[in-house]
């Protein structure tokens, strides 16, 4: 670039001729603009030299105008806002965003509550299962232990009302301890309908007295009984007929448990009453 009044070649960014000391004028904005200009120190072989300036200030030190520093302070004020946006964005995560562990225990302790449900629900059903059933009736047979799981079971009826108001009439089967009776609450009326045959074949005389039997409780596992032992004796030799056999496996082969065996049962008793 030349200077207009002498044509002297002037240095990039010149605010002024070298040779004529004519000012430089321009439509842009020049790099100079943002500098001062210092005495000459000849001592030290330098015509001028430029420090820094900021024209964004005025004479009072007031922001103003635009210039290196100021672009220097936007930079700082950006960085200072997104900085400030990050540190938010990072408190919001840390205390609104559920942390692992915090998942883990809850996870846990919904886990935890499922099984303690389903603890609950086993529980009751363990219990049915160990016992085969919500009720034990009280049964009495002689001679003591002549009765084994090998035989037949011990056919009862059952009638009464549940506790929604609907009535029952069934057939239940039960072991010589008195085991195997599963009802809902409600109040029933229980008694022999005959008798098992025993592994050896074995018949029995039983006694016909009622049991009432109440359950209030809605886990049907509160039993109330009222009534004697149901009891069951012995048939020694001569004392059983065909028909009393025919009976006794008929009800043998109503038992899902003991049909398979009902027969063979049968002729262990014809054996036993007719053969000796």
């Amino acid at each position: 670039m030349k200077c207009k009044k002498c044509g002297a070649e002037l240095i990039d960014f010149a605010k002024k001729c070298d040779v004529c000391g004519e000012p430089v004028h321009t439509d842009e904005p020049s790099l100079m603009d943002f500098y001062e200009e210092v005495s000459p120190d000849e001592s030290e072989g330098v015509d001028v030299y430029f420090v820094p300036a900021d024209p964004s200030l005025d004479e009072d030190g007031r922001l103003g105008g635009r210039g290196p520093l100021s672009g220097q302070r936007t930079v700082i004020w950006v960085a200072a806002i997104v900085a400030a946006a990050l540190c938010v964005g990072i408190l919001a995560f840390v205390f609104l965003v559920p942390r692992g562990d915090d998942v883990s225990e809850g996870a846990a302790q919904n886990t935890s509550m499922q099984l303690t449900q389903n603890s609950t629900r086993t529980s009751v059903d363990s219990t049915s299962t160990a016992r085969e059933g919500n009720v034990v009736l009280p049964i009495e047979v002689a001679p003591a232990n002549d009765l084994t799981r090998e035989g037949s079971r011990i056919p009862v009826h059952v009638s009464g009302t549940l506790a929604d108001g609907s009535r029952i009439e069934e057939d239940h089967y039960v072991d010589a301890d008195g085991v195997g009776l599963d009802l809902e609450p409600g109040t029933y009326v229980i008694h022999m309908v005959g008798s098992p045959i025993s592994a050896e074949g074995a018949l029995y005389h039983f006694s016909e007295n009622e049991l009432r039997v109440t359950i209030p409780g809605q886990n049907a596992l509160e039993v109330d009984l009222e009534g004697g032992a149901m009891q069951l004796a012995r048939r020694e030799l001569g004392d059983a007929s065909e028909d009393d056999i025919n009976t006794a496996r008929d009800w043998a082969s109503r038992d899902p448990r003991k049909a398979s065996i009902a027969d063979a049962l049968a002729n262990h008793a014809r054996a036993r009453y007719f053969e000796n």
